[in-house]
């Protein structure tokens, strides 16, 4: 008999794998805001910000909530930055950080040609809070961000060695407990990274939801407010562009 716990690679069950994502699906469906259409002419400008949208998108529909809410701050930091790139026509690679500090211009000499922020402090505020609850505790797995003064009741005992003996200690500590007879205590889940990333895996999928609920109308009010058109097609007017310079080929030859 093999001991499949103790095989380093397992071969995958694909219709288990299949019937579990198409569940999930169905499941995430009912609770994220409906999906953006590719083709619809406001995208056409940024293929390249829907791509990271979509990326996100599914990976939230499939139960992927991790990376679905990285790429959640992936997205509104790479719009920023081609707001800035539309706006002002500037370039320059910079952090999250850094492209906030260019937006707000505090001191009114960050930006080339204006004294004034360019995204109005409202929203300059809505982006900070993005990067600093979202963006950078995802980025860098900062677990006291992540769970801030979030508490959780647990009970410590010896689970022993062997599966049956752990199963049955569970059992009898989890009967005791629901009659009140062991007490649990309530700590910080970031005190230790095992309890931290099980609870976290416990609370992804609803806050990868009501992340989605905020970044993806963000993502749409960008769009709507300063990458329209009308936008890239005045920087195209002030700016001549690299893509000038691919040879036009004549159709009427």
């Amino acid at each position: 008999m093999v001991d499949k716990e103790n095989l380093l690679y397992i071969n995958l069950d694909l219709e288990k794998y299949a019937i579990a994502l198409k569940d999930k699906m169905y499941y995430n469906e009912t609770f994220i805001p409906p999906l953006y259409n590719s083709s619809h002419q406001k995208f056409g400008a940024i293929s390249h910000l829907y791509s990271i949208y979509y990326d996100s998108y599914q990976c939230i529909l499939y139960g992927l909530y991790h990376p679905g809410i990285m790429l959640m701050g992936q997205l509104i930091e790479v719009t920023l930055k081609e707001i800035i790139f539309v706006h002002d026509n500037d370039e320059k690679e910079r952090s999250f950080e850094k492209l906030l500090i260019y937006s707000e211009n505090t001191t009114g000499t960050i930006r080339k040609h204006s004294t004034a922020p360019l995204l109005p402090k409202n929203l300059n505020n809505v982006l900070r809070r993005v990067k600093d609850d979202l963006r950078n505790p995802y980025m860098h797995l900062n677990y006291t961000k992540l769970f801030q003064n979030d508490k959780i009741k647990v009970i410590r005992f010896n689970v022993g060695t062997t599966f049956q003996e752990i199963n049955q200690k569970i059992e009898r500590v989890v009967a005791k407990a629901q009659k009140g007879e062991i007490p649990a205590i309530e700590i910080n889940p970031a005190i230790d990274k095992l309890i931290a990333e099980r609870t976290k895996r416990e609370n992804e999928a609803n806050w990868a939801i009501n992340w989605a609920w905020e970044i993806y109308p963000l993502f749409e009010l960008l769009i709507d407010e300063y990458l329209t058109h009308e936008e890239y097609q005045k920087h195209t007017e002030l700016h001549v562009t690299k893509v000038n310079e691919i040879l036009m080929i004549d159709d009427t030859v």
